[in-house]
């Protein structure tokens, strides 16, 4: 077996806990609200490769994840008010829009 052959786990977490550790004093970005979780939680993010806009995959996890897990999508340019709030039923807690995927391709 090859080691390009073995499962890969694509993960990068960040623990933040401002009430048991305080953030830095010089620090310019205190993140806060949904962006602040248990170690027990996790924030997926819509990978841009392989599925760009099709956020089914990662839905599908959150739908799995018994509440542990939220989502970033990444959405049109155009999307309605409607779908935000789809998507925001189904556990996303934020949107992202990629300009590099939404170049004419002429």
């Amino acid at each position: 077996m090859h080691l390009f052959d073995e499962p890969k786990i694509d993960c990068h977490p960040h623990v933040l806990d401002p009430q048991r550790f305080p953030y830095a004093a010089n620090v310019s970005y205190r993140p806060a609200g949904q962006e602040i979780a248990p170690a027990t939680q996790a924030l997926l993010v819509q990978p841009n490769s392989g599925y760009e806009r099709d956020n089914s995959c990662m839905l599908d996890a959150i739908a799995r994840g018994e509440g542990r897990l939220k989502g970033i999508s990444i959405v049109d340019l155009d999307v309605d008010t409607a779908m935000l709030k789809t998507l925001k039923a189904q556990g996303i807690v934020g949107a992202a829009l990629n300009p590099t995927s939404h170049v004419s391709r002429q």
